[in-house]
C-alpha cells in the first residue's frame, strides 16, 4: 500500500460548506490516474490536523475542514488566509533542530557516520544491500530512537549528510509542501522523491520551492485541501 499526502487547490466558493469542499477535493482526485483506492480527509489520518489555525483567525468557520469532533487550533484544509504556514514552517525548523542537537550530543563519542553515497560507491553487490547496510548503522538507529515521528528514508541520508542549519533549512521548506499538489490552472506537481524512491533528496529542492512560492501567493479566500491518497 502506498500512501500520498496530496494537496488539492480549490477556487474561492464563499457560500460552500466544508463538507461540499471535502466532495470537491475528493473528485479532484479521484479523476486523477494511478488505480487510487483510498482518499480520507476528514477522518482521523495523519493529516486531519495538518494544518494550524492562525492567531485570531475564527474557530469556526464554516470552510473549515476537520474530522466533525469540534472546533480545534488544527484542521485538514480551508481558506489559506485562515491557516498559519507560516507556524507550521517554525515547528519543523525547531523539530529539526532539536533532532539534530540531541543526535550530533548521542554520537558524538563515535566514529563519523558513513553517508549513503559512500556505501553505494563501495558496494560490489546491489544498491538495495548498501541501503540496507547505511539504514543499519549505529548512528541512523540512534536518530530514529530520537525522532518524534518516523524518519523517511530521505531524512536519515539528509542527518547523515548536511550541517546543522542546512537540516533545519530542509525541513522548513519540506513543512507544508506535501507530496503533490493539484493545482488549481496547471499541472499536477509530485514530489520527485516520492515518485522515485531511489532518488536523491536534492531532486526535490526545486518541488519544495515551487510549491512554497505557489501557496505563499494565493489570494486569501482560495481553499488548500490536504488528503491522504491511497492505493
Amino acid at each position: 500500500m502506498t500512501s500520498q499526502h496530496a494537496l488539492v487547490h480549490l477556487a474561492p466558493q464563499p457560500d460552500c460548506p466544508a463538507s461540499d469542499l471535502v466532495d470537491q477535493a475528493e473528485d479532484a482526485l479521484w479523476a486523477l490516474p494511478g488505480g487510487w483506492e483510498q482518499v480520507l480527509i476528514t477522518t482521523q489520518r495523519r493529516y486531519a490536523e495538518y494544518f494550524p489555525l492562525r492567531s485570531g483567525a475564527d474557530a469556526d468557520h464554516p470552510q473549515l475542514i476537520r474530522t466533525g469532533e469540534g472546533a480545534t487550533t488544527h484542521c485538514a484544509g480551508g481558506p489559506i488566509g485562515l491557516l498559519d504556514l507560516h507556524a507550521r514552517r517554525i515547528q519543523a525548523a525547531d523539530s529539526a533542530a532539536c533532532l539534530y542537537d540531541a543526535w550530533t550530543q548521542a554520537v558524538a563519542a563515535m566514529p563519523p557516520v558513513r553517508s549513503l553515497a559512500d556505501f553505494l560507491a563501495a558496494s560490489d553487490s546491489s544498491s538495495a544491500l548498501a541501503r540496507i547496510t547505511f539504514r543499519e548503522q549505529t548512528h541512523i538507529k540512534i536518530a530514529d530512537s530520537l525522532a518524534e515521528a518516523q524518519l523517511s528514508r530521505t531524512d536519515k541520508e539528509a542527518l547523515a549528510t548536511l550541517d546543522r542549519d542546512a537540516f533545519v533549512e530542509r525541513a522548513r521548506a519540506q513543512a507544508v509542501t506535501a507530496d503533490s499538489l493539484l493545482q488549481l490552472d496547471g499541472p499536477r506537481l509530485i514530489r520527485p522523491t516520492w515518485a522515485d524512491s531511489q532518488a536523491p533528496d536534492t531532486a526535490a529542492a526545486e518541488y519544495h520551492q515551487r510549491v512554497n512560492a505557489y501557496l505563499d501567493s494565493l489570494p486569501e479566500d482560495h481553499v488548500i485541501v490536504g488528503a491522504d491518497f491511497i492505493r
